[in-house]
């Protein structure tokens, strides 16, 4: 056990009944929060709002390395541990930068090229200021703050860095940068639940740690309270042993104040047509309120007393009138309505024994008081809600109905039973004209209307009420159903089998293309969700995405989910790294399995070794060897395998001995064909021998380079070298191939100036 306890809690709550000022506190596991935001970052994809394209450059202050960034997509956010504040309304999130080209270049020359995708994809990670606008919390990828962007660990955290990833989604359109993380709109009925006020801060546990996402809310008439602080004894509102063994994954805390006053004010305000109050407030709490207009009418209606029949006509009662007009008295624990004037009732009465009636019109005093509490529904008293209304109306109460006039001269056993009819029927009134717009479904109707992010809905598993109410729930879909895998990740030509919970008979599944990408959808069968996906030459070589849909045919309700297809199970980066002898090359490697195999292919004289990186299975760290006096280069191959799949993935790490002597040249001509040139001290050289290294295609004649098929291959690598008087001359050039990439004269020279690429949302 963590300690995280439901004691503790209960216990703050009977301590601080009014929960420090606020109406109600909201709290969700990190884990909850990151379901829901995956939920909302498939909502985003399936309504074109999703972040989808970064494309931009970097260049790095004081250095001539630049990175060019092609077509990034977000994946959904996740919080960072550890990030807890009381005093600023944050999120420190990561989130996977994926299905784009890394091109790093220096001097204008291809240094390194990595292609990311969901299995590897680029980490970005960002403090995010929430901002408060009424019952809406939203974020502005705009403001983001203390960037953390694992391009290099040079860049990591520069203040360049933070920069060029602001101005990446400042040139965002709204839609895409903007988002609602919470919004309580108004309850349709009920404007005491209407929210005025909303603060986000996070929590973490001192038993364990534990990061909780703690919402607070002025409501209605309701006060706005006050923070905690780092002193404050405010306790963890997600304990581990409730009941059941019930997961605390969110918590509402609402106090009986709010509940009573958004259910009885309410009913209040239903009471006549044409209703107006008068409110009276200690500090910001509201303690009562006054009718200054409307009037409350009684139907006809038969009372039975002990010796005779009434039939009472239909009357009506200004509610601002009298000695004191109706009100209600709220404190801590509950409502007090009160209420002193006078009406007029005609009816008729007739003794049992008897066929003869007796007409009556008497204007009587009231002096009517009742008392309103909610109590924890028993499961005998399920009715559907957590909560139930009970009205205490004093007993044996006298003077409460009294005769001013009209009353004909009775024996006083017949006027106490004409007093006591009287008395019923304007209860019966008052009760009838609450029950238009009262309720004891308050939790259920704030609850309900709640807008969490993907679409989600607050059930409740477990509630306790000994000081307030603790209601301990789930977010999942409002339907009937919900499809279990909504965000999955598959190689190309791999299948899965998709699920709803709770299981359904009859559901019809399909797939369709995203708008805007490319490839096919793959296969599913309409009826058991058995999904084959698109085979790989079917797809496009970022990945494709593709709309997955269950539908109810009884309802005709649907749920939607994301499938990313990937070409390979198996990802490597950086795809080639050019460094020197000795240098450091941090590789990565992503995968739909869970073991990895690492090896430097034909090792020799020069090559490299593998470090493994404590804590990242999926990362190796490259140590180029010593110095080789008498090479140029030493091109090393690492092999990645999957264990698993027995998949097997190549990267490449070219270790330049000494400086190029040969400065390489390319330019693109009709067809995929190039024409490449070597240069020495400014001159084009003839006779140089040229082959691709690495990559598709071949050369023909005097650097002229055929394509050739290219089966997704993302580069070429050339070498060219010249026998000369000054001994054996040799260059290389790094080709980048893909559409992406500006179709230009490349070069790998210090001579050439560098390319600028404009950054584009």
């Amino acid at each position: 056990m963590s300690g995280n306890s439901l004691g503790a809690l209960l216990a703050w709550m009977r301590d601080n009944p009014n929960l420090s000022g606020w109406d109600f506190i909201t709290a969700f596991s990190a884990g909850q929060l990151n379901s829901l935001l995956q939920a909302h970052h498939v909502q985003r994809w399936l309504t074109h709002t999703a972040i989808d394209d970064l494309t931009g450059t970097l260049q790095i202050a004081n250095t001539k390395l630049t990175y060019h960034l092609f077509g990034y997509r977000l994946g959904p956010a996740s919080l960072v541990p550890g990030q807890a504040s009381w005093q600023t309304p944050r999120l420190t999130q990561a989130v996977a930068m994926e299905g784009g080209l890394l091109v790093a270049t220096e001097r204008g020359e291809v240094t390194a090229l990595s292609a990311h995708d969901a299995l590897d994809a680029l980490a970005l990670q960002y403090r995010l200021p929430v901002a408060s606008d009424g019952p809406r919390l939203s974020v502005d990828l705009a403001q983001i703050e203390q960037v953390h962007f694992a391009l290099s660990d040079q860049v990591a955290g520069s203040e360049e860095s933070t920069a060029f990833i602001r101005a990446l989604f400042n040139a965002l359109p709204e839609s895409k940068r903007v988002s609602t993380l919470f919004d309580f709109p108004s309850v349709p009925g009920n404007r005491f639940l209407g929210v005025r006020q909303l603060a986000l801060r996070t929590h973490d546990s001192k038993a364990d740690g534990q990061l909780a996402v703690v919402l607070f809310a002025s409501l209605e008439q309701g006060p706005t309270g006050s923070l905690p602080s780092d002193r404050s004894n405010f306790p963890f509102l997600l304990p581990d042993d409730l009941p059941g063994d019930v997961p605390a994954n969110a918590c509402v805390l609402l106090s009986r104040r709010v509940l009573h006053r958004a259910a009885y004010a309410n009913g209040l305000t239903g009471m006549f047509d044409a209703a107006a109050f008068s409110y009276t407030h200690a500090g910001q709490v509201l303690t009562e309120m006054r009718a200054t207009s409307g009037v409350l009418r009684g139907a006809r209606r038969q009372v039975r007393t002990r010796d005779f029949m009434f039939n009472c006509e239909a009357f009506e009662v200004p509610a601002a009138g009298g000695i004191e007009p109706l009100g209600a008295l709220f404190d801590d624990d509950g409502v007090q309505m009160t209420w002193r004037s006078q009406f007029a009732l005609k009816c008729s009465y007739t003794r049992h024994d008897s066929q003869y009636p007796q007409l009556l019109a008497v204007t009587f005093a009231f002096t009517m008081s009742h008392r309103f509490d909610l109590c924890l529904a028993t499961p005998a008293e399920d009715a559907g809600g957590l909560l139930l209304g009970y009205f205490h109306w004093p007993l044996g109460v006298i003077g409460e109905v009294t005769p001013v006039s009209g009353m004909p001269t009775l024996p006083a056993a017949e006027v106490a039973q004409i007093e006591h009819a009287a008395g019923l029927v304007l209860k019966q009134a008052i009760l009838e004209g609450l029950s238009r717009n009262l309720t004891a479904y308050v939790p259920e109707q704030l609850l309900a209307t709640a807008l969490l992010p993907g679409g989600t809905s607050l059930f409740v598993e477990h509630a306790e009420y000994p000081h307030g109410l603790a209601a301990f729930v789930k977010a999942q879909g409002a339907d009937a159903f919900r499809l279990i895998d909504e965000n999955v990740h598959l190689a190309a030509g791999a299948s899965h089998v998709f699920r709803v919970y709770p299981p359904q008979v009859g559901v019809r599944w399909s797939v369709a293309i995203l708008p805007g990408e490319r490839g096919e959808p793959g296969r599913i069968d309409p009826t058991t969700g058995v999904y084959t996906a698109p085979p790989r030459h079917a797809i496009d070589e970022n990945g494709v995405k593709i709309r997955i849909t269950v539908t109810q045919p009884s309802t005709a309700i649907q749920q939607v989910g994301l499938i990313t297809v990937l070409p390979h199970a198996l990802t490597v980066n950086p795809l080639i790294q050019v460094c020197w002898s000795e240098d450091q090359v941090e590789l990565s490697a992503g995968t739909t399995g869970e073991q990895l195999e690492w090896q430097i292919i034909n090792p020799r004289p020069g090559s490299g070794t593998l470090d493994v990186v404590e804590g990242a299975p999926f990362k190796r760290t490259y140590i180029a060897g010593a110095q080789v006096a008498d090479l140029h280069y030493v091109l090393d191959e690492v092999q990645v395998r999957d264990v698993t799949s027995g998949q097997e993935r190549s990267l490449h790490v070219l270790v330049q001995q000494k400086p190029s002597s040969l400065t390489l040249t390319c330019t693109p001509l009709a067809a995929g064909r190039r024409q490449f040139t070597a240069m020495f001290n400014g001159q084009p050289m003839a006779d140089v021998n040229w082959r691709v290294a690495l990559g598709p295609g071949h050369f023909v004649q005097r650097g002229r380079y055929e394509p050739g098929s290219n089966d997704g291959e993302r580069f070429l690598l050339v070498f060219a070298d010249l026998d000369s008087p000054f001994g054996l001359l040799e260059g290389h050039l790094i080709v980048v191939l893909d559409e992406r990439w500006p179709d230009a004269v490349w070069v790998g020279s210090e001579t050439i100036t560098h390319l600028d690429i404009d950054p584009r949302g």
